[in-house]
């Protein structure tokens, strides 16, 4: 009987072992309609692209803004770049990179057109369908 107590209680042992596991820290990918984050030192609070036209009804340009939580636990800078592509998912563009200081824990409240805004009016902006922001710590 004791034989088969301690061969169950080392079969749990093992499962409970085989399930925890290593933890590996997985990327987050957030999203709001047309706009992708790929970074695991923030997370997406808001995001969005803004299209400006002209007295034709044509795109001139484009503003996409973010604002930012630091899920790092310690004070980050955040080297942000976001990569335009169009309907067929066809990079268009690259812009940046601009540098944000996250204090720990701290979460972007308001858009500040310096810092959470970047925009683009160069060729084939009118392509531009949908970004992705990269966002990772400045080393």
């Amino acid at each position: 009987m004791r034989e088969k107590i301690f061969g169950f209680g080392f079969v749990i042992i093992l499962l409970f072992g085989f399930f925890s596991g290593c933890q590996e820290k997985e990327v987050e990918a957030a999203s709001f309609e047309g706009v992708t984050l790929i970074s695991d030192v923030v997370e997406l609070v808001n995001a969005s692209i803004k299209y400006h036209y002209n007295s034709f009804k044509e795109i001139w340009k484009v503003d996409v803004q973010y604002l930012f939580h630091n899920i790092a636990k310690k004070d980050i800078i955040v080297k942000v770049t976001i990569e335009c592509y169009d309907k067929e998912n066809n990079l268009v563009t690259v812009l940046g990179p601009k540098f944000i200081q996250l204090p720990i824990g701290y979460t972007e409240r308001e858009i500040h057109p310096s810092i959470n805004i970047v925009s683009y009016d160069g060729k084939n902006v009118d392509m531009i369908d949908h970004v992705i922001i990269l966002a990772a710590e400045n080393t």
